[in-house]
Order: C-alpha cells, then sequence, then structure tokens
C-alpha cells in the first residue's frame, strides 16, 4: 500500500530532519542537556515505529517473490526495527530517571534496542543476499541492503547518531516498494524466485 510508504518515508525524513537539527546532545539525567536529549530520544521511539512501515510496504510489494531466506530477512528486519522502537521509548519514557552506568531498567532498555539494532543488521545483510541472488531488485540496491550493517556498526562507533541507518534506509526502502504498487502487482500473484 502506498499509504505504508508514505509513512515510512515521512518517519525517515522527520528522523533526518531532528538528527540535523539537534546533533550531539547527550546529557546526564538533571541537565539542561539531557532534557534535549530525552525530548530527542522519545521523538526517535515514534519515528522507528513510523519507519516499520517502509519493511511492511516492502513485505507487501516483493514478499511474494522472495524466498524462505529473503522472508526470514525481512521479517527479522521488521522484528528489529520494532525492537529499538520498543527499547527506545521504555528507555525514554518509563526509566527515563534512573541512573546511567548501573544495572537497572534503563540499561535492560538500553540493551534491548542494542540487541534489536544487531538482530536488524543481520536482517538486512540476509534481505540483501536474497535479493542479490534473486535479481528482484538492480543489484545497486542489494548491495545497499548488505552494507546496511557495515553502515549502523560504522556510525555507532563513530559516535554519530545511532539513529542515522535506520533514518536512511526507511526513506531507501519506501521508495524501492513504490513502483511495485504503481504498476499493481499483487505481490502474492509472483512466482518464488529464491531458494524455492
Amino acid at each position: 500500500m502506498k499509504i505504508l510508504s508514505a509513512i515510512g518515508i515521512a518517519g525517515g525524513l522527520a528522523a533526518l530532519v531532528a538528527i540535523l537539527i539537534t546533533g550531539d546532545t547527550f546529557g546526564y539525567p538533571g541537565s539542561e542537556r539531557y532534557r534535549i536529549y530525552e525530548t530527542f530520544n522519545r521523538a526517535m521511539g515514534f519515528f522507528l515505529l513510523l519507519q516499520v512501515c517502509s519493511l511492511i510496504a516492502f513485505l507487501m510489494a516483493y514478499g511474494g517473490r522472495l524466498g524462505w531466506a529473503g522472508k526470514l530477512g525481512l521479517y527479522a528486519a521488521i522484528l528489529g526495527w520494532l525492537g529499538m522502537a520498543a527499547g527506545t521509548a521504555a528507555e525514554f519514557w518509563l526509566y527515563s530517571d534512573l541512573s546511567y552506568g548501573e544495572q537497572n531498567m534503563r540499561q535492560v532498555a538500553f540493551s534491548v534496542f542494542s540487541l534489536s539494532s544487531l538482530l536488524a543488521g543481520i536482517a538486512m545483510l540476509v534481505l540483501g543476499i536474497a535479493l542479490f541472488r534473486s535479481r528482484i531488485l538492480p543489484r545497486i540496491l542489494s548491495i545497499a541492503m548488505i552494507a546496511y550493517l557495515l553502515l549502523d556498526i560504522a556510525l555507532f562507533f563513530t559516535g554519530l547518531s545511532i539513529f542515522l541507518a535506520q533514518a536512511v534506509y526507511s526513506i531507501i526502502i519506501a521508495v524501492v516498494a513504490l513502483p511495485a504498487f504503481a504498476r499493481g502487482i499483487p505481490s502474492h500473484k509472483q512466482p518464488a524466485t529464491i531458494e524455492e
């Protein structure tokens, strides 16, 4: 559905704008900088949820043409994105008053985000390889999917926003799904081309 692609694009664009406006705002609870950081992360939890719509749109557009590995990667990516949204929401809506660096529920929420981010990265790698093998999409797009994990890791270790890869890729994924909807191709009628 085109509406899902539009929502995913909106979520990605909103996240990019928030990242550009806010920049590096980390602060410790109780500080003025933390209030900005908290607001930014609360918004990001919502934007991640919107970005999931990009993946669902992609599933609707191409799911019928993916074999089991591609579908597994796509479903795992959706789960990873949802986990990132849940971890971020829990950390900054439920446990925002707890300290960093201690064993507490805030740490658990951040761990959920981190593990979900890793799951999404591995899932995108699997999806990218499946797309590369199937030739459903141009190879450059498949390579871009494969590169997601490397980009996400690089952004994490360079101190840039840990939300940047998701924002960019939600836009790419939604845009890639749009032509299938424009052609009116129902994914369930397409022959499977991978591992079947």
